[in-house]
């Protein structure tokens, strides 16, 4: 399989001999690493794709029968595990980072199979992944019109959208997302270290003052409640006062959540304590957190009274 790309860095080097950190941190410290690109890596049973915004992880996806997003820890723990596997490194341009960061980790609204399938046009604007076999080309379609898209190395841009176009002999299935291009980053490591940090923080500060056993039915309940509007929290595991973490979501969804969670449990001990414990609880809490939380309007998504 072979995404479009810009510019190729390498290709099918041995996963073994790459030291995928260096690549996906390189943007951090390095002016000249600060480009879109994605690196492709494929192992016997699936193909991965890590996709990197001025040099810095943002999302991956891999692809066994179908695209499906997954975490940075997924990732690293299978490449440590694999013997077998090949890397390629490829530059691309911003809406082509785009396109494919909103299309690949999505559930297609509509897909065509086009040995069974007819293919037939509406006049939603979305997004168009087309399966030519090997290669996948993907395409910005708004209101009958193609905006741009790519194939290989090659953009096209303000074209009439027609039939033809999707239709090929050579095309074997096209799916749909009936969506407008969004750059979504996918939550990282560093963002859940934050969040449980938080969270463990305010189970401390609150097993202090009221006990183990408010604390343990108060952080179920108030996740119970959370979880009902940010599903991934389902796959966030509480054992007791513990947290384990392995929840896949967008960063800013996954920040939404966790204040969510916050505010709906730090409520219940508004009415057993006074505001000025619980403020102190919370302002040692976040102590060493505030200025990100701050940048990340975390603080102000648990003022939010919605």
């Amino acid at each position: 399989m072979r995404l479009p790309r810009k510019r190729k860095i390498f290709e099918n080097l041995p996963v073994n001999y790459i030291d995928l950190n260096s690549i996906l941190n390189a943007g951090k410290t390095n002016r000249a690493d600060k480009f879109h690109s994605y690196i492709q890596l494929v192992y016997p049973e699936e193909i991965q794709f890590i996709f990197l915004i001025e040099g810095e992880f943002y999302t991956a996806v891999k692809y066994s029968n179908h695209f499906s997003p997954i975490t940075y820890e997924y990732m690293e723990k299978r490449k440590k595990s694999s013997e077998r596997g090949f890397c390629s490194f490829y530059e691309i341009d911003f809406d082509l980072a785009k396109l494919l960061t909103t299309a690949l980790p999505a559930e297609p609204d509509r897909t065509f199979d086009l040995e069974e399938d007819a293919f037939t046009f509406d006049n939603n604007t979305g997004i168009m992944l087309v399966n030519y076999n090997i290669e996948h080309g993907i395409y910005y379609i708004k209101k009958g019109h193609l905006e741009y898209g790519y194939l290989q190395q090659k953009k096209v841009q303000g074209e009439i959208k027609t039939q033809e176009m999707f239709t090929s002999d050579t095309i074997h299935s096209i799916n749909y997302y009936i969506r407008e291009p969004l750059m979504q980053r996918i939550v990282t490591p560093h963002m859940r270290k934050l969040m449980t940090g938080l969270m463990t923080n305010l189970i401390h500060g609150y097993t202090e003052k009221t006990g183990v056993v408010k604390v343990e039915s108060y952080l179920s309940s108030s996740k119970e409640v959370a979880e009902k509007k940010y599903t991934f929290l389902h796959n966030v595991i509480l054992n007791r006062t513990n947290i384990i973490d392995n929840a896949l979501a967008d960063e800013e969804t996954y920040i939404k959540g966790y204040a969510e969670w916050v505010k709906r449990f730090i409520a219940h001990f508004y009415k057993i304590l006074t505001p000025e414990d619980n403020n102190k609880i919370l302002a040692k809490a976040i102590h060493d957190y505030r200025y990100v939380l701050e940048k990340i309007k975390f603080i102000s998504y648990i003022k939010n009274n919605e």
